[in-house]
C-alpha cells in the first residue's frame, strides 16, 4: 500500500510540474508574436533574402509576420489601390501572400510596442487615418502582402537555423523609421549586428548579392 501511495504521489508531483512548465514551453515554441526576426546570410528562398519581418501572430495553429525593409515591387504598382497610390505614402511589400489584396499598416511609437492592423479595420475606426499616415512617416509603414507558415513550420525553420531571433524591438525600430537613407539590406545587416545569435561576431555567408 504505501509503494502505491508513493507511486500516486510521484505521479502526482509529475503531473503538477508538467502543468508548471507548461506555459514556459509553449513560450519557448510559440511566444515570437511581437519580435522582430531576420533571415540568414544564407537563405535560399528569393522571398525572406535579406529580409527584416516582424511576427504579428505566432499560435500552435500557426504564424503570419510581415517583411519591414522590402519597398512594394514596381511591376505590381497597379495593384496599389488607388486612394492609397495618390497619397505621398511608401508603400512596402509585407510578404508573398495576398500581395496584392492585403493591406496593413504598422504602428510604432517611442516606448511602445508595435502593433499591426489591417487598413481596413483602421480605416472602419477611423475614416482620416489615411492623412495621419501620410503626415507620419516616422510612426506608420503601409505592407501590402504578409508572409505565413501553417502549424509547427516556422518552428522547424527556426531548429534548422533558417531565422535570427532575438533583436531588440527598442534598437531595430528607430534604424527602419528613422533612416530613410538606409536600403533594405543595410536595416538587416543592421539586425543581424544587434542579434544575440552575431553579437560580436563576424557575420559569414551571403551578405551582398
Amino acid at each position: 500500500m504505501k509503494y502505491l501511495r508513493a507511486i500516486f504521489k510521484d505521479g502526482f508531483l509529475l503531473l503538477a510540474a508538467f502543468f508548471i512548465l507548461l506555459p514556459t514551453g509553449f513560450k519557448l515554441l510559440w511566444g515570437m508574436e511581437g519580435q522582430v526576426f531576420v533571415a540568414q546570410p544564407l537563405a535560399n528562398d528569393p522571398h525572406f533574402d535579406h529580409t527584416v519581418l516582424y511576427m504579428v501572430s505566432h499560435t500552435i495553429d500557426g504564424a503570419t509576420a510581415v517583411i519591414l525593409n522590402r519597398p512594394y515591387p514596381l511591376e505590381k504598382k497597379n495593384s496599389i489601390p488607388s486612394f492609397v497610390a495618390r497619397r505621398k505614402i511608401p508603400v512596402f511589400w509585407g510578404g508573398p501572400v495576398q500581395d496584392e489584396t492585403a493591406i496593413f499598416v504598422l504602428e510604432w511609437q517611442h516606448s511602445q510596442s508595435p502593433k499591426v492592423m489591417s487598413l481596413e479595420s483602421m480605416l472602419a475606426q477611423d475614416i482620416d487615418i489615411l492623412d495621419e499616415i501620410e503626415k507620419s512617416p516616422d510612426r506608420y509603414r503601409v505592407l501590402i502582402g504578409c508572409a505565413r507558415w501553417q502549424a509547427l513550420q516556422y518552428e522547424m525553420e527556426r531548429i534548422s537555423d533558417i531565422w535570427v531571433s532575438g533583436i531588440k524591438n527598442s534598437i531595430i525600430f528607430p534604424v527602419i523609421f528613422s533612416a530613410p537613407a538606409l536600403d533594405g539590406r543595410d536595416i538587416w545587416l543592421k539586425a543581424l549586428e544587434d542579434s544575440d545569435f552575431y553579437k560580436g561576431k563576424p557575420i559569414k555567408g551571403k551578405i551582398t548579392a
